[in-house]
């Protein structure tokens, strides 16, 4: 049962990442201001936006995260003990993740993300840990593996 909760659990911190990164990336404060001068539609002169590389990094990592939760819940899921550790290395990483995003966003406009948003995958994250970690979720995934010397009939 462990396992099955820290597998859903990695799901949805995957999905909470991943609509992170989607609402950074439609933020208007992504953008900053490329100092490239063009010609507007209307004669105008403007500058062109480009993201900025603070967004550029939170998005990669984000990115990064989502991938990283969403295939070690699926190897969880098919009891495998690639999917246990992968599991475990994302939601510390996203844990991680969080609180670095948080102390960078407080010390900032607050560009990204509110402080809370930042805090709950991360707290999510560290559930999943010790669930993925907790002695039954081994025991779960060798139990499905077949046992030497035993052929059913």
């Amino acid at each position: 049962m462990t396992a099955i909760i820290a597998a859903v659990l990695a799901v949805l911190v995957s999905l909470a990442t991943a609509a992170a990164a989607v609402t950074t990336y439609n933020h208007p404060g992504a953008f900053e201001c490329a100092d490239i001068l063009v010609a507007q539609p209307d004669g105008t002169f403007g500058c062109t936006e480009s993201l900025a590389p603070e967004a550029l990094f939170y998005l990669a990592v984000c990115a990064a995260l989502s991938v990283l939760l969403l295939v070690g819940a699926l190897l969880l899921f098919l009891r495998t003990t690639a999917g246990r550790v992968l599991v475990m290395v994302a939601t510390a990483l996203s844990a991680l993740a969080a609180v670095g995003f948080t102390v960078a966003d407080s010390m900032s406009i607050g560009l990204i993300h509110g402080r809370l948003f930042d805090l709950i995958p991360g707290v999510v994250s560290i559930v999943a840990l010790g669930l993925a970690a907790a002695p039954p979720t081994g025991h779960w995934i060798r139990a499905a593996r077949p046992r030497p010397g035993y052929h059913p009939h």
